[in-house]
């Protein structure tokens, strides 16, 4: 029989096993540390994309204002210079786009325009069937 020195049966019993179970151990930690390093990257990544399309939103929401705004500025000087039929119908084509109007009018200062009769403004408004 084959006697093994007390290093041997150290290394044997002890030192192995312990170094496969540190193997194990660091495996399964870098593992867990992957994964959570993915999912903080996730995590980052979403609250980035959440913030950067806030951002959109709200220059987006500028550039439609200033169509708009531009678009209504339009309409006004289109009116401004309009003749008394044109008016009329600038005012009867509103309520029909908008079905939330009642009525509406146009109205001018005496001094804006001296091609108009004073006191002209006309004033359309929806019948009660809503036409």
């Amino acid at each position: 029989m084959i006697r093994h020195s007390i290093h041997h049966k150290l290394t044997l019993f002890i030192i192995i096993p312990v170094l496969v179970i540190y193997g194990i151990v660091a495996s399964i930690q870098t593992r867990w540390g992957i994964r959570s390093a993915m999912e903080n990257a996730r995590r980052d990544l979403e609250e980035s994309t959440a913030r950067h399309a806030t951002q959109c939103d709200v220059i987006f929401a500028r550039a439609a204002e200033t169509a708009e705004g531009i678009a209504r500025y339009a309409v006004v000087r289109h009116a401004m210079t309009a003749e008394k039929d044109e008016l009329v119908a600038f005012i009867h084509n509103a309520l029909d786009r908008q079905s939330g109007i009642i009525g509406s009018t146009v109205a001018f200062a005496p001094e804006f325009s001296s091609d108009r009769p004073k006191g002209f403004s006309p004033y359309l408004y929806r019948a009660p069937d809503g036409k």
